[in-house]
């Protein structure tokens, strides 16, 4: 089980922070799968990482999880602000990427979509911080080589490091505290990922 003590560089009020590594794509796309399977009405998940960095692969999982049934149709919006997908509840798949603050969010009434009747999802969250609601999940991705406590990790597998990605997971709530407990648990359907005990953020 993970123990991390680290913390998000997006905002001060969060939960411990535990970070979890994925050493594949289809990895990847499992552990959003597990957090798609925990999600309900409301809660909003702001994503951070580079271009390359899993994001699209993380959001499509966590559609599947959430009942959409066509995930290769999970795109980055790009050139419109929300795509919207239909599983057991309505998913708001919302990229920044081409916005300068979180204002655009606001002008398109962002709230009516966070605090409605399905899941949010923000790629590029770091872009519109301002707009993000307090209660959220931030998922900040990288590749491996950013992240030192991993490359002192035992040899990797077939494939090596290029493939692997680190994912923080800081809970902003009790609701999202929840979740991360759940993704925790032995049981969880995340147990596949190498889970690590990283001691200091790179």
């Amino acid at each position: 089980m993970p123990d991390a003590t680290l913390r998000s560089p997006h905002g001060t009020a969060g939960g411990r922070s535990t970070r979890f590594f994925s050493r594949s794509p289809d990895e990847t796309l499992r552990f959003g799968r597990a957090i798609g399977r925990l999600a309900r009405a409301g809660d909003v998940f702001a994503l951070y990482g580079q271009l390359g960095s899993g994001k699209t692969h993380l959001v499509k999982g966590i559609a599947a999880g959430a009942g959409f049934r066509f995930e290769r149709e999970v795109t980055s919006p790009s050139f419109v602000l929300v795509h919207e997908y239909r599983g057991r509840l309505p998913i708001y798949h919302f990229d920044a990427y081409r916005l300068r603050s979180g204002t655009q969010l606001f002008d398109i009434g962002c709230d009516e979509f966070f605090y409605g009747d399905g899941i949010s999802i923000v790629e590029w969250a770091d872009r519109v911080q301002e707009a993000l609601p307090d209660g959220r999940l931030d998922i900040e991705l990288r590749h491996a080589g950013e992240s030192a406590s991993l490359a002192r990790r035992p040899c990797p597998p077939a494939g090596g490091q290029a493939s692997w990605r680190t994912m923080l997971l800081t809970p902003r709530g009790a609701r999202y505290e929840e979740i991360l407990r759940a993704l925790r648990k032995p049981c969880s359907k995340a147990k596949r990922l190498l889970q690590g005990r990283p001691g200091s953020e790179a």
